[in-house]
């Protein structure tokens, strides 16, 4: 994966014009490695870019990603977890691809009763959770 190559096209969909009126969102951003979080507000461009959850997970993965992302030593510092919507967007270790998967609709339900769009999980435990 070229990270670079991944951001150009990126910073091209965030610039397409919206035609249409997004409702904000927010994504919960859990550091693992400092045992602390924060809330990070979806840009309205992003959310009319991004329409799906896999698309929005995606993206939210590249903006957390680390510098040193293709680094293997660095692959939980720099690779999130991001749940959005019922997708999930995750590096994997072994291939080293961004991959997705599902998780159920209960999920995303709850997450957006909490007032949270999407989950952003960083960095790594310091101790067994």
């Amino acid at each position: 994966m070229d990270k670079k190559l991944l951001d150009g096209i990126l910073q091209r969909m965030d610039s397409l014009p919206g035609k249409f009126e997004v409702p904000g969102a927010k994504a919960l951003v859990v550091k693992l490695g400092s045992e602390s979080s924060d809330s990070f507000d979806i840009p309205d461009s992003w959310l009319r870019s991004y329409v799906s959850g896999p698309a929005l997970a995606a993206r939210l993965w590249a903006a957390y990603a680390g510098q040193e992302v293709d680094n293997p030593l660095s692959y939980e510092a720099d690779n999130p977890v991001v749940f959005a919507g019922n997708a999930i967007a995750f590096r994997s270790p072994q291939t080293g691809g961004l991959y997705f998967n599902f998780c159920p609709p209960a999920f995303a339900k709850r997450l957006r009763s909490c007032g949270f769009g999407a989950l952003v999980l960083t960095g790594r435990l310091r101790r067994t959770g």
